[in-house]
């Protein structure tokens, strides 16, 4: 077996292990801050970040091929001088929760992804939400670390590997804007 066939299929098993329950649970989430007319801030680090990016992409764009309003929708780590300032001035642990303590309301829901569960900004983002009235889903990996705690609705994939794990969070946010999508289609 070559290596490439080794991750594949290690890829493929952890996405047919996925939770279910928990991302029905997290697709019910976002489809009630739609209905609401609340915000989806999204915050993650490396390729957490892009794949934040990415489902932003699609909660935003996708409802519009029906005729339907977007989920607004927001990745925390889009305005980047706004988070060098933070960074620089005051911590980068702060990066999520300065633009949150800005435009968070109550009934907001804040999605972290975090592979390690243990990224500070997004754990700081994760509380701020918890403490504030909102609503919170972690997508984590390797043991879950302090996400998988905090967050009211975690996500777990279970591998120490960063690409492993990303990978599925990548499949989860894809299975969610799809299936929201198809949702709103339903809907007519």
């Amino acid at each position: 077996m070559t290596f490439l066939d080794t991750y594949l299929a290690e890829t493929a098993k952890l996405v047919t292990e996925l939770d279910r329950d928990a991302i029905a649970v997290a697709l019910d989430t976002i489809k009630t801050a739609h209905a609401n007319d609340r915000r989806v801030f999204l915050c993650g680090n490396g390729g957490s970040s892009a794949t934040a990016s990415h489902m932003v992409n699609d909660l935003v764009k996708m409802p519009t091929t029906l005729g339907k309003k977007s989920v607004r929708a927001i990745n925390l780590s889009d305005n980047v001088p706004l988070l060098m300032a933070v960074a620089n001035d005051i911590d980068y642990a702060d990066i999520f929760v300065v633009p949150l303590k800005a435009q968070f309301q109550p009934g907001d829901v804040v999605i972290g992804l975090s592979a390690s569960g243990n990224s500070e900004n997004v754990l700081r983002a994760i509380r701020h939400a918890n403490d504030n009235g909102g609503v919170t889903i972690g997508l984590c990996g390797f043991t879950g670390g302090k996400l998988r705690e905090l967050a009211q609705m975690p996500i777990y994939v279970a591998n120490d590997d960063y690409g492993p794990v990303e990978d599925a969070h990548c499949v989860i946010c894809h299975a969610l804007a799809y299936w929201f999508l198809d949702t709103l289609r339903q809907e007519g």
